[in-house]
């Protein structure tokens, strides 16, 4: 189950799921699913939840995006084990970025 706060954000600003529902032109019972049953949200609904509230998707779904920072956070770990040793312009580049993805992170959440 996904743990989002679609509910908190919407009653903050005093939406009924019907008013919310409409403005995101899906349907309350898929609201409800979002907010009540932990429904995983598509890139386009997050997106769409980002202009209404003016929170990124990190924010609203924070179990789903700590879930999807692991796995990118492993596979980084495997591509500079892969890049170890390797001393060309792109490796470096690929490295450095890599490297820099917690940092990243950490500095835009406090932004």
């Amino acid at each position: 189950m996904i743990h989002s706060f679609i509910r908190a954000y919407r009653k903050r600003y005093g939406f009924s799921q019907e008013e919310l529902a409409r403005l995101l032109g899906i349907s309350r019972r898929d609201l409800y699913r979002f907010e009540e049953r932990g429904k995983t949200p598509s890139l386009a609904f997050a997106l769409k939840l980002e202009i209404v509230f003016g929170v990124p998707p990190a924010i609203l779904f924070p179990d789903l995006f700590s879930k999807v920072e692991e796995e990118a956070m492993r596979e980084g770990k495997t591509l500079l084990e892969a890049l170890e040793g390797k001393t060309d312009a792109i490796s470096v580049g690929k490295r450095n970025l890599i490297e820099e993805m917690p940092t990243r992170r950490v500095a835009e959440r406090s932004a």
